[in-house]
């Protein structure tokens, strides 16, 4: 080989894109903690680890009943601020996939794999949000008519 000739390795480029801490914020932000499910599990299928991801939503479906009932029970809950519980979701969902998949996300970006946007994470969060409010009027009305 010459000296002058330039070997090219062929690097395989990671297909999909996963959910960054920021995104994840944005959207749990909007959304609640059963975005923080959706953005973690989904980040877990992409590294094809199935198990954790079905752990994921489980964990995040009981945790998003038992804050809400938590909330909905607790005394002078209208008196804290309404952004509040959203930044300390938002907060902890930023941890967790600091903590849980951080490595792995690196790896991903570092090999040439996508991230989403903070605005398809938003549009995700705005999204569930909305759904939920519409369950919430359903079952409301149907309490009440």
């Amino acid at each position: 080989m010459e000296q002058n000739e330039e070997i090219i390795l062929e690097q395989q480029v990671p297909a999909g894109k996963v959910y960054g801490e920021r995104a994840a914020w944005t959207g749990v932000f909007l959304g609640g903690p059963i975005v923080a499910g959706y953005f973690i599990a989904e980040n877990y299928k992409l590294f094809e680890q199935p198990e954790k991801a079905k752990r994921t939503w489980i964990i995040s479906t009981i945790a998003t009943v038992i804050i809400f009932g938590a909330l909905f029970f607790a005394p002078n809950a209208e008196k804290l601020p309404r952004y509040i519980v959203p930044i300390i979701f938002a907060g902890i969902t930023y941890w967790i996939i600091q903590y849980y998949q951080g490595n792995d996300i690196k790896a991903h970006v570092q090999a040439g794999g996508g991230v989403y946007s903070r605005w398809r994470a938003a549009l995700v969060g705005y999204s569930y949000s909305r759904c939920a409010f519409g369950r919430g009027i359903c079952c409301w009305y149907k309490r009440h008519s």
